[in-house]
């Protein structure tokens, strides 16, 4: 049977799921079958996730083979020998495990060292025993193969020969070492000294030494990417643990190859993922990496490209993007509410003051939780906020003025504001693990009103607690009739063209469009709309 893609197949007689790979015309003479075969137990959900596993590890051996194998040096066996007795004791360092199963292994890898204590006494059929006998003195290769593969590497024939007593030496010394763990011996590993680092050799018909100095790194990559780039504690959160899982396959950028990138994407839907955190996080996290990489001479070409999951636009049965006249209302009337004395002050600040400033604005949450004091100010007689880099990361990194309506300034946010100490307003940076001004702990402020509204009784899935406040804006602005580059530089949305970028907006000019839109006053259940300050009629404005 021909098979192009890795398939599971249940055994008709026993039930049993295997993993089957057809190897390709060319590289049979190397591997010596037709088929690789495993058998992925009977548990369907799990044969599924080991079978993309295993896809993904016979597609990375493939290409690795086409690329050439290596060829190991006394040297290289013996580095070899030394990273799996390291990876083995630390795997064991903290939980040896049950006595008899430490025993046994230790037993079963001083007879694969050939150590002349240790023997087997043969009994039964002559052919039977000499295949177990074979078995238990050489249980190391496949764990060779898939160290080596995890790195990009096939051993030649010959070399992999070289290499087993020193790794089975090895993996002997390193049951001793976790007896003696379990007899709790921890002193100082005298054996491990005696490895040389594990260097990577260069491929067989490859010119360019992959050596530590001329990896590339993924892990360090990344790192050096959101440096410059100067990504977000957000963005780096959610796609750095992504590269590191990436790394634990192929640690060097230049290893990664398109068919691997393939069976890496079947994996994660495997998985359970769907399919848009699998084309939004996981593959964009990689395929952003492999452009920067691009761009800095690493590699020629992008393994991810023509690669991705088709995502189905998501249903919305909402017909408000943003919060409605009594969704508003149920929170704003909130904020008025008894936090309680266990609420620490500046969380107390936030619930008080952040929805009434973000309904007045429309700014985003997160740039209203990093204001500081010095952020309020009087201009041309308006009370502004100055909306500013250096309070916190803003998305365009750009300054921009806030006007505050008139209503807030009725109810005493700038006589609040006013008697605080200098520093942050909802935030307190000495209460916080986060260092002060670290985007991380306004980003946690912002989170913990959001929960604090779904606490409400605001459940809707489709409705986004904070980023509602945005499409709300937006939508009195329209009714209200502001002019729309006021309107759009409140918010911090970027403006529709050229023209419109030119000039400033001054404080008057900003507080005459801010105050077209109603106070909103919370009184029993009704709401009451009425305007406190009219802005001064002028020959452009409208009523």
């Amino acid at each position: 049977m021909r098979l192009s893609m890795a398939q599971p197949v249940r055994h008709g007689k026993s039930g049993v799921i295997r993993f089957r790979k057809a190897v390709p015309k060319d590289l049979r003479p190397i591997l010596g079958k037709r088929e690789i075969k495993v058998s992925l137990g009977k548990d369907p959900a799990l044969a599924r996730i080991r079978n993309a596993e295993l896809h993904l590890l016979w597609e990375r051996n493939f290409a690795s083979l086409r690329a050439g194998m290596v060829e190991l040096s006394h040297k290289d066996c013996v580095a070899l020998a030394g990273a799996l007795y390291a990876e083995h004791v630390e795997r064991f360092r903290e939980e040896p495990g049950e006595r008899w199963r430490v025993v046994a292994q230790a037993l079963n890898n001083s007879l694969a060292a050939g150590h002349r204590g240790t023997s087997i006494i043969v009994a039964g059929r002559k052919e039977v025993t000499d295949r177990m006998l074979a078995r238990l003195q050489n249980p190391h290769r496949a764990k060779v193969r898939k160290f080596l593969a995890k790195q990009g590497l096939t051993a030649t024939k010959d070399s992999l020969a070289k290499a087993m007593p020193h790794v089975n030496q090895a993996l002997s010394e390193a049951s001793n070492q976790v007896v003696r763990f379990l007899e709790g011996d921890y002193s100082p590993d005298p054996v491990s000294a005696r490895f040389p680092p594990w260097v990577p050799p260069r491929p067989l018909n490859n010119s360019a030494p992959v050596s530590e100095s001329s990896r590339t790194d993924l892990l360090k990559l990344f790192d050096e990417m959101a440096g410059e780039r100067e990504f977000s504690p957000a963005t780096i959160k959610r796609h750095r643990p992504i590269i590191a899982q990436v790394a634990a396959t192929h640690a060097d950028i230049r290893t990664i190859t398109p068919e691997w990138c393939v069976g890496w994407k079947n994996e994660l839907i495997a998985r359970g993922l769907s399919a848009r955190t699998v084309q939004y996080a996981y593959l964009a996290a990689l395929r952003n990496l492999a452009n920067y990489a691009i761009e800095n001479k690493k590699i020629e070409r992008n393994p991810l490209q023509g690669i991705s999951v088709r995502v189905k636009r998501r249903t919305r049965d909402r017909v408000e993007r943003g919060h409605t006249n009594e969704e508003a209302l149920i929170i704003l009337r909130a904020t008025l509410g008894d936090f309680g004395p266990l609420l620490p002050p500046d969380q107390h600040r936030a619930r008080r003051w952040l929805p009434w400033l973000c309904y007045y604005s429309g700014a985003r949450i997160g740039e209203m939780a990093q204001l500081r004091k010095q952020d309020l100010v009087q201009e041309e007689g308006v009370w502004i906020l100055l909306v500013k880099p250096s309070a916190g990361r803003l998305k365009d990194n750009k300054a921009r003025r806030v006007p505050l309506h008139p209503h807030l300034i009725a109810q005493g946010f700038v006589d609040v504001v006013r008697k605080l100490p200098e520093g942050y307003i909802f935030t307190d940076p000495g209460r916080r693990r986060s260092r002060a001004g670290s985007p991380l702990m306004h980003k946690k402020t912002a989170e913990n009103i959001g929960r604090w509204v779904r606490g409400l009784g605001l459940a809707d899935q489709e409705l986004q607690p904070s980023h509602g406040w945005r499409h709300r804006f937006k939508t009195l602005a329209r009714l209200y009739q502001l002019d729309p580059g006021a309107r759009d530089y409140i918010q911090g949305h970027s403006p529709h063209n050229d023209a419109e970028d030119y000039g400033d907006q001054p404080a008057q000019a900003l507080f005459e469009q801010i105050s077209r839109i109603p106070a909103m006053e919370v009184g029993g259940n009704e709401l009451v709309l009425a305007r406190l300050q009219r802005p001064p009629r002028t020959a452009t404005s409208k009523a």
